[in-house]
């Protein structure tokens, strides 16, 4: 559904994965105002996206979390906001 309304967000937002969907979502939810971060389970030059994005969306303000793998996501107990838990890996 396609609608003029302005959407507000604000907070925090992992996404997860390391192809150009994920750097472009990153880099739109800086612009709504919130505080994205990248986690991809390999290191950053393994990558798929594209460099000079993954680039411009560390400019923008995207934090990246590499050779982390998702292994739970809870609720905090606050009505509204999740808590994703990764394990580290070594590669």
């Amino acid at each position: 559904l396609r609608t003029d309304e302005n959407v507000t967000l604000t907070g925090k937002a992992a996404i997860i994965g390391g192809g150009n969907t994920a750097v472009d979502v990153a880099r739109s939810l800086v612009r709504l105002g919130v505080e994205p971060m990248i986690v991809y389970r390999r290191r950053r030059q393994d990558m798929p996206a594209f460099d000079p994005e993954v680039e411009m969306a560390l400019a923008e303000g995207v934090k990246l979390k590499t050779l982390l793998a998702p292994i739970d996501i809870a609720d905090a107990g606050n009505g509204n906001r999740l808590v994703l838990r990764v394990e580290g890996l070594s590669h």
